[in-house]
């Protein structure tokens, strides 16, 4: 095995000194120049999961632990996973490192299908009841889902790699960067090209930063797939960036139009959940309880009150922050307890209804975890299961444990490149923390991750330098078939690609501003928790088919019997009315509306 790895580096050696130097970005990306060398490939394409299988297991020294599961989520469907090996820096041949990327395929339909790709941006769930994007069920498409480097078990050896371990080394986190994620998507597809799996249209999808790696792919290697449909994914300006800060986003007037759609105050709601925090510090028992909660919760009695305090607001305005990326208002002023007198007595029931609106609503909300929400709930007042209360929900800042391998990966990179949303308080909690006597510059201080270690280490090794400008830059020339899909009230638009992003002249590249949307929004209403305005979701699903050069229409009918009937498109995909003149589709037809 040890002189096939040699021969496999040698190879690739041989072909990056032959090749131009690597930079990343290519002009014509070719098969044979990203798929590895040395495959055995089938005489014809394989036509189950079963076969695809033997294929992999044909070529062993690149996919590992081949399996095949029923996927209980869907009644009748196989998924298949495997880990795909990958090269950490492909410019460094013979001395470069390997690991092995997680990846799945589900819903399959055959290799002349379409392909989507849900590019991950995180660590993959896998799991019998791996879920599969909408947008591939929609397309009747077979579904691909690839780990992140760095994330889950997709990891670079450190022992390896870097010696001294990964938080004191220059070198383990310098390829947790956008442009070799781009090339490890590269190289997984241009393989499975040349091994005949699927040989149809590829679409490249993904949502927030599984979006954002979908851009990345694009701006990289930008003939990997044939279109790329990223959902609210933002590219930040800086570090901290200040049009993210998502509590001066909800009070910008989103609120008062929110109103509109639902008939309710909003705006009202919104600041009586903020009251409800200043009631906390403003009761003393109660602010004592929650604080010892805390305590519980970390396993650590003697945690200061400064600290304990904090991690009360924290936990908090997390909540809040989650619900207002996720949800609409109305979908959680239910779970909104009254507010709390400074002197009223304490309650266990009380003390519940707090706690499950700080952490209940959002899970049976928007993931549907009853029993686990519950569960958690009942941990937080009976300090039981302390362990996975703190897997779960892990305040911002200080990590719940001192491993120089407790850094995330997401956080890293978020350091080096991508950069992040800037939070604030309303002035209100910060006069009530002051009252309360604590520090509020202290609690912000704590908010922020890269205030502590490990992040002030190794910022010392990775200056921020923002990807931001290179994607807006990228965006008015690419001849890639793209639609960026953000929504009005989602706070990740104000950092995401807008209309004056993309030039008048440039025709390839779309943006569509979901009415009302939110960061959770999908296309169809089967597979997740707040569906799109089916209108919206139709003009998604038929401008991606027009990308992907599919028939369009209502459902994509190619041989409806009548052009007459039903609703109407233009030649974008987007929905018309009878007063439109020029070529249109109908029924899957093309017909000219005088």
């Amino acid at each position: 095995m040890e002189k096939r790895a040699h021969l496999l580096r040698f190879i690739i050696g041989l072909m990056l000194v032959a090749a131009p130097a690597w930079t990343g970005i290519v002009a014509n990306d070719d098969v044979d120049r990203y798929a590895y060398p040395d495959l055995v490939i089938p005489q014809e394409s394989p036509s189950s999961l079963e076969q695809i299988k033997e294929v992999f297991e044909q070529n062993s020294q690149y996919f590992h632990d081949v399996e095949i599961i029923n996927n209980t989520h869907y009644p009748g469907m196989k998924t298949l996973f495997f880990r795909f090996l990958q090269h950490l820096d492909p410019s460094e041949g013979e001395e470069d490192v390997c690991f092995y990327q997680r990846a799945v395929i589900t819903n399959y339909t055959g290799p002349d299908a379409v392909t989507v790709m849900n590019t991950n941006g995180y660590d993959l769930d896998v799991s019998e009841d791996f879920h599969v994007d909408d947008i591939a069920l929609e397309l009747n498409a077979n579904y691909l889902a690839v780990e992140h480097r760095y994330h889950g078990e997709s990891l670079p050896p450190a022992s390896s790699y870097a010696p001294e371990g990964p938080l004191t080394s220059e070198n383990y986190w310098s390829k947790c960067r956008a442009v070799y994620a781009s090339h490890d998507l590269c190289t997984l597809v241009n393989t499975l090209k040349k091994l005949r799996i699927f040989t149809g249209k590829w679409l490249s999808t993904g949502t927030s930063k599984n979006g954002m790696t979908t851009t990345f792919l694009a701006m990289h290697y930008p003939n990997t797939c044939d279109a790329y449909l990223p959902f609210c994914a933002p590219f930040c300006k800086s570090m901290e960036d200040p049009i993210m800060d998502v509590i001066h986003y909800k009070y910008s007037g989103f609120l008062e139009e929110e109103d509109k759609l639902t008939g309710q105050n909003s705006a009202e709601v919104w600041q009586r959940s903020c009251d409800l925090l200043t009631d906390i510090l403003s009761n003393p028992q109660l602010l004592q309880r929650m604080m010892d909660i805390q305590r519980d919760l970390w396993e650590r009695p003697s945690m200061p009150d400064a600290e304990a305090c904090f991690r009360v607001v924290l936990s908090y305005m997390d909540s809040q922050w989650t619900r207002a990326i996720y949800l609409h208002v109305s979908d959680w002023a239910r779970y909104l307890p009254a507010r709390v007198a400074p002197d009223q007595e304490i309650t266990d029931d009380l003390l519940r209804d707090i706690y499950t609106f700080i952490y209940i609503s959002y899970y049976e909300i928007i993931e549907e975890r009853n029993k686990q929400a519950r569960a958690l709930v009942r941990n937080f007042i009976n300090l039981q299961d302390t362990q996975d209360a703190d897997s779960r929900h892990r305040a911002p800042g200080e990590p719940p444990t001192k491993s120089i391998l407790s850094a995330d990966p997401y956080d890293v990179q978020c350091m080096i490149e991508l950069g992040h949303y800037a939070f604030s308080l309303p002035s209100q909690i910060k006069e009530a923390v002051e009252k309360a006597g604590y520090s509020y510059d202290e609690l912000i201080r704590r908010w922020n991750t890269f205030n502590f270690k490990p992040y002030t280490t190794l910022r010392q090794y990775y200056p921020f330098t923002p990807i931001e400008p290179e994607v807006k830059e990228f965006v008015k020339t690419t001849h890639c078939q793209i639609l960026f899909v953000y929504g009005q009230y989602d706070p990740w638009t104000s950092a995401g690609i807008q209309d004056s992003d993309i030039p008048a002249s440039q025709t390839n590249v779309q943006r569509i501003l979901v009415p009302a949307g939110v960061h959770s929004n999908r296309v169809s209403s089967g597979a997740y928790y707040s569906p799109l305005d089916p209108s919206i979701g139709q003009t998604i699903i038929e401008k991606t088919r027009n990308m992907l050069g599919l028939p369009t229409g209502i459902n994509g009918l190619a041989s409806a019997p009548s052009p007459h009937g039903g609703q109407i498109y233009n030649l974008a995909g987007q929905r018309v009315g009878t007063g439109y003149r020029g070529l249109v589709i109908r029924n899957g037809r093309k017909v000219y509306q005088r």
